[in-house]
């Protein structure tokens, strides 16, 4: 039986320190941060232990809250049903070094794990050698406060982790490495702070991270390498190509207020990191960019004053004023 004082917590110290000479953050984020850091105290006050639930199968729901852990690899028989769901808040998931497996890597909708919209302060925690595969999209979160740790998503149909319509997320050392559509996937939400220490987004079919109709997100140590159609997006919809839209999400909007510090966006077909027409207020500092086919950096918004670039490292750059 694993108490939830024995699960390791995320460096929170880390993060501030190198966010603080560069952005004030807001204060709600930062408080989201400690939520997440401190979710399981409830099980583990006054030095009780975690009852933990085994999850055996696939085709299961985790509707309580509690802890839950994985004691043997999960494969999964049908490409339309989800692997895992969580409905309930308050479950915190381990997977240990087990491995969730979906039919294949070319056909399929199901998601290895979705985190639906009943489901709050939901924890999903990997280790390296874990790992979410040929699903159509290997994490689907629709909850808020959820956090995501130590999780490898790779080969599956579309999207690797989706956030869709989430609030006040957080993701720490992921890694999202060839699936069909973009590694991460940000649609219509807000709150998010994704932290690349220890993870890449790579090999993608599409971007490595694609930020959409999303605003007030904050993104640390970014490596977003070798994807098929660019490194980094912030951009609206504009053929489909990208994503399977989501019905229940309305029309798109402007992403804003997004912030990228340090990491890498290189050796990407397309280019490293690109924001959208109409996407402004948005800021990318100390990003390094270098052997993308396209353009390192590019502002569609045509000028250097409807978002902010300093102190970028990048071989090309258009327009010209990118700093």
């Amino acid at each position: 039986m694993q108490s939830i004082s024995s699960i390791r917590l995320l460096p929170l110290s880390n993060f501030l320190s190198q966010l603080k000479p560069v952005f004030q953050w807001r204060q709600s984020v930062v408080v989201a941060i400690v939520m997440f850091m401190t979710s399981g105290s409830w099980i583990a006050a006054n030095g009780q232990q975690a009852q933990s639930t085994p999850v055996t199968k696939c085709g299961v729901v985790l509707s309580a809250p509690g802890l839950y852990t994985l004691t043997q690899p999960l494969k999964s028989g049908t490409p339309t049903q989800d692997c895992l769901q969580v409905s309930s808040p308050g479950v915190i998931l381990l997977l240990h070094d087990y491995t969730i497996t979906g039919v294949s890597s070319k056909v399929g909708t199901a998601a290895g794990i979705r985190i639906l919209s009943t489901a709050s302060g939901v924890r999903i925690q990997g280790t390296s050698n874990s790992r979410i595969q040929n699903f159509g999209v290997g994490v689907v979160v629709q909850g808020s406060g959820v956090s995501l740790i130590d999780l490898n998503v790779t080969d599956n149909v579309a999207q690797g982790i989706l956030l869709s319509n989430t609030r006040d997320a957080l993701l720490y050392s992921i890694n999202s490495i060839g699936n069909g559509a973009a590694g991460l996937e940000l649609a219509q939400s807000t709150g998010i702070f994704v932290s690349g220490e220890l993870g890449a987004l790579q090999q993608n079919g599409t971007y490595g991270l694609w930020v959409h109709s999303s605003s007030n997100n904050q993104f640390l140590d970014v490596n977003a390498i070798q994807n098929n159609q660019g490194g980094i997006y912030v951009g609206e919809p504009s053929n489909g190509k990208e994503s399977q839209p989501d019905s229940s999400l309305s029309a798109a909007a402007p992403s804003q207020h997004n912030a990228f510090l340090s990491g890498d966006s290189a050796l990407n077909i397309g280019d490293g990191v690109r924001i959208g027409a109409g996407d402004t207020l948005n800021v990318v500092v100390s990003m390094t960019g270098f052997e993308n086919t396209g353009t390192d950096a590019v502002d569609e918004n045509g000028n250097c004053s409807s978002n902010t670039w300093s102190n970028n490292t990048l071989s090309t750059k258009n327009p010209s004023c990118i700093e």
